[in-house]
């Protein structure tokens, strides 16, 4: 390296009295005599280390910057680069042919002069300080004067010629200099031209320079410092690796040229600091002239790192070299770090592009490789802070924009040079991707391990203190990110416009995380999308106000006006493929191309996508996740604001990240219980298999449990811990309120919910959905429902600071009962889900003085919630999918939930006595409650006889000799999967009946469940469980622990007590009893009533109550029985098809011609809409009166009676 540079400056190594003009670029036709200016000898003095020098007057050598190339072509010095023996090179484009730069130091106004108290900045060769500021001295006049008529009497001094023909005056700085400069400059670049120089600080003897200065000046004796030596101070100490004979008896450290300049920034600041207004203006002129240049140098040693001597001698030395080496300080702090302004003056004296990004790509590289590896454990925050400082600069931030793997996109066709860029590589690899990687998920298991070491055993406090010492580095973590992205999207439209491309990237390369399984290696990790998903979050909130006023600024139409993120996989919430499309087309002509190419994409149809209409192939619109504008042509669609952009790509992004970690965590919470239930039933067998020969293997089943609820603990305390941490959960919140309004906007487009007490519009809202609302994905309400789902499901919300939540009740409301807008029954039985969870809880304690008006003060709530559940509860019969029969008892088991509570608010019981008005509504709700009643019921007890069985086999020795193990694990296999369904489904049987009762203590609503159509199913159905209860099969029902699977047999024969003696208040219902051929018998209720009266289960009272009932059944048998008597055998055209009973109101069916009686096929409609004979689709409606036969039959009854 030294020989090349001694080449590259002309010097020659063996030579004592180098020719200071050696290897200067001397004109050939120039004589030797001829005189030549300072500047020029300057020129050819640089002229050495190939840096050009700008020609200046003659009589004003000025110092100048040493200049970058707008053009060069370099290469960018690799940040992995740690060789200590580096072979020299020059850089691809010599110096010497860089520009002259704009960077010259320009002058200052005058300061105030001296006051008697002078520092050290205002040391000067004379006792006494001028009256008045002198003008700014130049290299051409005196460094100092003693009045104001000296500055004048120099203009004239006498001017000689040097040995080198240039002239000067007698008092040439070069020739007797200022002392004070020379003090300074001495102490900032650690330098000094004599080796007899005495000083505490570690100066280099420039001897080089020293012997130039004489030969320049003979008349001289001694070389001194002045400004416009600054240049060639730094050229000559910077050129010398290792440095040459030192001054001072310390040892010189083995500094590289850019740790000596950066020293040389710190000491020149130091100066700085110290002077004060006061100073003289000439010599504040010094400093700033050795910043600037230091500033030039640097940059320079930056771009072409090997043209310069690096030190070899010290291991212990930083071996990167080149723009990298900035790195350290970025990260550091205090006297280690980056010295104040020099990122400043670095970007402002790279002004050309070219040379920006050979400094700042290599920073980014370097700082990205080392995030890479950094977990929430290790020290993240000073690279986070670095990355901060960078792009807070408009410079440094556009040459990360700038970066090839800033965003990267996934080519048509990958190959190995052009891979596809999948969400995990996108993470990984991309500018940013690095920097939202830290988190507490179960990914890097060193956090569970560190922070929830002892797992399920972890006590309250000590699970609450971990969580919090977590959280406090969320907080910092998501704060300094949601500055480094604010300060990008600030700097200009191109960086904002970069910013959003790169977070729609990551989002289009992690759609598959809306899959049910996907491949977790080729998406991002769960850490990430919630990082990004809080950093957009913060970016919302300035919109997100309490007032919701700028709700209306997001655009509805933006999924036509963008193709920033592809959706045309996702399902609409009203809208089919074909008919979004065909909207789209209407729309925006160049976004319908798109959306064509993508579907044809998607069948197979093509190879590669075109560019999108008006962009050119290749950019960025010809991409998924890219800007694709509407065309030139096309300016029917205007581009969306940045709140619609925010908003929008917020929405998206808590869809792939935040609300699918939700998922994730509710599994972990269902693996938790399923493991938690299975360890305890070992425990609680333990005296059965302790001293046995399986004692052993049994006992390591057991410890291998409670590892995995530790695990499983670990995994859910390291997923809670970041999930809801408040203020994140305080802005989803907002957020999420926010959407609910704007969604009810979009829909509302007739302005018909005015949401006051009066409000005679009615819901639903009118069908078709608007397609601006039909055509959004159906996570915008899914996600909605499921952040409000988690915060009341783990009790989140009792601790939050809560806004109102009239706005979300109201959106809940409206699209329950709008089926046309929400059509996935799923999406709206959510909405159910998130209602009950907002029930104030019966103990009185979290949310319930903040909700306990909720409800009530709603006026929408009020006038369409019970009529809405109510239509709800029917229409979840018929979801479509293949599970639907089990998901509707679920689903209605939360709407009975909700129900009871408003039940009991006076305001909705007059909404549901109202709704019951409704003859064919009603009649459809209670038909539903009915049936699941008799199905679930009805399981439960046959099954309990099974359970009681098996209990008994198993505890029975002889059973268990005579049966193998394998047919005792598949025995008990079985045991368990009927124990659960039994749990299940008497828990949402028990709250079926339990609605039945509470609803029958309305006498208006008793005479709408006694409708002819219901009453006798009704009575058969209580009859039967009566049977099943106090029958004298009620033994089978006897099993051990019944309470594990929620049945209380004496509460179960007091509910079935209840409703008989409220639906007794109408003499319909003993009537209904009696013609019970099935299972009524008047010794059945006898024996109910003596076993509630043995047992307590209900006051006497109502066992009074009950058995005048029975007593009314019997009666009405007797009578019965009579009638029967009279009529003797019926003709059989006067009994129904279905049931074999004698028809009263006859009707025919329209489509199989079949007479069947009003009453029986109208409860058939009630659960199937189609002809029994021939399955057609047939209403109520449709049904016609046999009058004549109906005349007939009246005839014959009167006939008989009169017999």
């Amino acid at each position: 390296m030294k020989n090349v540079f001694l080449k590259l400056t002309g010097r020659k190594e063996e030579d004592p009295n180098p020719d200071p003009n050696a290897g200067a670029d001397q004109p050939q036709d120039t004589p030797a005599e001829e005189s030549v200016s300072a500047d020029e000898i300057r020129r050819r003095r640089l002229a050495r280390f190939n840096t050009p020098t700008p020609t200046t007057d003659a009589n004003q050598p000025t110092p100048t910057t040493p200049t970058l190339s707008s053009s060069s072509t370099s290469s960018t010095p690799s940040p992995s680069s740690t060789s200590t023996a580096r072979p020299p090179a020059a850089p691809a484009t010599p110096v010497s042919q860089l520009t002259s730069s704009k960077d010259a130091p320009k002058p200052t106004s005058a300061v105030s002069p001296p006051t008697k108290n002078l520092s050290a900045m205002d040391i000067d060769t004379k006792k006494a300080a001028p009256a008045t500021s002198p003008a700014r001295p130049t290299t051409s006049q005196s460094t100092s004067s003693s009045s104001s008529s000296s500055s004048t009497s120099s203009k004239s001094n006498a001017m000689e010629v040097d040995s080198h023909g240039v002239k000067r005056t007698k008092t040439d700085p070069i020739a007797l200099g200022d002392p004070w400069a020379q003090l300074i400059l001495e102490r900032v670049f650690l330098i000094s031209l004599s080796p007899a120089q005495t000083s505490s600080l570690p100066t280099v003897f420039l001897e080089s320079l020293q012997r130039e200065l004489l030969e320049e000046n003979s008349d001289i004796h001694q070389a001194t410092l002045s400004r416009s030596l600054i240049d060639r101070i730094i050229v000559d100490r910077i050129s010398s690796q290792p440095p040459p004979a030192i001054a001072t008896p310390r040892t010189h450290p083995a500094l590289s040229p850019f740790e000596y300049l950066v020293g040389c920034y710190r000491r020149v600041q130091e100066e700085m600091r110290r002077a004060t207004n006061k100073t003289r203006d000439d010599r504040q002129e010094v400093l700033r002239s050795a910043q600037q240049l230091v500033v030039s140098y640097l940059a320079l040693v930056m771009l072409h790192p090997d043209s310069f001597p690096q030190p070899t001698y010290n291991p212990a030395a930083n071996t990167t070299i080149g723009a990298p080496q900035l790195v350290p300080m970025l990260i550091s702090e205090g006297d280690e770090g980056l010295p104040s302004g020099l990122l400043e003056a670095l970007a402002e004296r790279l002004s050309d592009k070219d040379e920006a990004l050979r400094v700042f790509q290599p920073i980014f590289a370097t700082l990205c490789s080392q995030m890479r590896s950094t977990t929430l454990l290790d020290s993240f925050l000073p690279l986070m802070r670095a990355l901060a400082l960078l792009v807070s600069n408009k410079q440094a931030a556009s040459a990360m924009i700038a970066m090839p793997n800033w965003n990267p996109l996934t080519p048509a066709a990958p190959t190995a040079e052009a891979p596809a860029w999948n969400g995990r590589i996108f993470e990984l690899y991309s500018v940013l991707g690095p920097f939202l990687r830290p988190s507490s998920f179960p990914d890097d298991p060193t956090v569970g391990q560190q922070y929830f070491s002892a797992g399920s055993q972890m006590s309250r406090q000590q699970l609450s203190s971990s969580i919090e010492s977590l959280q406090v580095i969320f907080h910092t973590l998501h704060n300094t990110l949601h500055v480094l992205f604010k300060d990008i999207l600030k700097a200009s439209k191109d960086h904002r416009e970069a910013v959003l491309s790169w977070i729609a990237s990551a989002l289009e390369k992690n759609s598959a995380r809306t899959k049910m399984n996907y491949d977790k290696t080729a998406v991002s990790s769960d850490g990430f999308m919630v990082n990004l998903s809080t950093v957009l979050l913060k970016l919302c909130e300035p919109f997100l106000d309490p007032a919701f006023a700028k709700v209306d600024s997001i655009d509805s139409g933006y999924f036509v006006a963008s193709s920033r993120m592809d959706l045309s996989k996702d399902t609409k919430l009203a809208a089919t493929s074909d008919e979004t499309a065909s909207w789209i087309d209407v729309r925006n002509p160049s976004r319908a191309q798109n959306w064509r190419v993508q579907q044809q994409m998607q069948s197979g149809g093509l190879n590669a996508a075109p560019a999108a209409a008006g962009a050119a192939p290749g950019s960025p619109a010809a991409a998924p996740g890219s800007p694709a504008r509407a065309s030139a042509s096309d300016t029917s669609v205007p581009a969306p604001n940045f709140i619609t952009e925010c908003f929008f790509l917020t929405m998206r992004c808590m869809h792939l990240g935040y609300i699918k970690t939700l998922g994730r965590l509710e599994k972990l919470g269902k693996s938790y219980h399923d493991t938690n239930n299975a360890k305890k039933e070992l425990e609680d067998s333990k005296p059965q298999w302790m001293g046995t020969p399986a004692a052993a293997e049994t006992q390591a089943q057991l410890d291998q449990l409670t590892k995995q609820l530790d695990d499983i603990s670990r995994s859910r305390f390291c997923i809670e811990a970041q999930l809801f941490d408040r203020p994140v959960l305080d802005v989803a919140l907002r957020y999420y309120l926010t959407s609910a309004v704007w969604m009810l906007r979009a829909a509302d487009v007739d302005k018909r919910l005015t949401f006051a007490e009066n409000n005679d519009s009615g819901l639903p809202l009118p069908g078709p959905a608007p397609m601006h609302f039909a055509t959004l994905p159906e996570h915008c309400v899914e996600d909605l429902a499921e952040f409000f789902l988690a915060i009341t499901r783990y009790r989140i919300i009792d601790t939050m600071d809560v806004p109102p939540l009239d706005k979300l009740l109201d959106f809940l409301v409206v699209f329950l009962a709008s089926s046309d807008y929400v059509k996935n029954p799923y999406h709206r039985a959510k909405f159910v889900d998130v209602m009950a969870g907002l029930v104030p809880s019966e103990d009185g304690r979290g949310l319930s003085s903040k909700l306990a008006t909720m409800y009530e003060s709603n006026p929408l709530a009020r006038r369409h919630l019970f009529p809405s559940l109510m239509q709800f509860y029917v229409d979840i019969e018929f979801t479509g999918s293949h599970t639907q029969f089990y998901d509707k008892f679920n689903i209605r088991y939360t709407v009975s939930t909700l129900m009871k509570y408003l039940w009991g608010l006076p305001a909705f019981r007059a909404s549901m006595l109202a709704a019951s008005s409704n003859k064919d509504k009603f009649l459809r709700f209670v038909n539903m409650i009915l049936n699941d009643s008799i199905y679930l019921l009805d399981e439960v007890l046959s099954k309990l006889d099974e359970i009681r069985k098996t209990q008994i086999d198993l505890a029975d020795p002889a059973w268990i000799a005579d049966n193998t193990p394998e047919q005792r694990r598949e025995r008990e296999t079985t045991h368990h999967r009927i124990e659960g369904m039994v749990g299940s489904f008497m828990r949402l049987a028990n709250s079926t009946l339990d609605m039945l009762r509470y609803l029958s203590e309305d006498k208006f609503l008793v005479t709408q469940f006694t409708q002819p159509e219901l009453v006798d199913r009704l009575a058969a159905m209580l009859d039967y469980f009566l049977v099943k209860l106090a029958g004298p099969a009620c033994r089978n029902l006897k099993v051990k622990n019944p309470e594990k699977y929620h049945f209380n047999p004496r509460e179960l024969l007091g509910t079935i007590c209840d409703l008989y003696v409220n639906f007794g208040q109408t003499p319909v219902f003993p009537e209904a009893i009696a013609r019970d051929g099935r299972s009524y018998s008047h010794e059945l209720f006898e024996r109910a009533g003596y076993i509630m009266g043995r047992e307590g289960i209900r006051p006497p009272d109502v066992q009074q109550r009950f058995m005048e009932v029975a007593e009314g059944a019997r009666t009405a048998s007797t009578q019965q029985q009579d009638v029967e008597m009279e009529l003797g055998d019926i003709p059989e055209e006067f009994l129904d098809p279905i049931l074999d009973t004698l028809m009263e109101d006859p009707v025919i069916l329209p489509s199989s011609g079949q007479t069947v009686d009003r009453a029986i096929i109208t409860r058939h409609l009630l659960s199937d809409p189609t002809d029994p004979f021939n399955r057609s689709p047939l209403t109520v409606e449709m049904l016609k009166p046999n009058e004549e036969l109906k005349k007939k039959i009246n005839d014959f009854i009167q006939s008989k009676k009169a017999k």
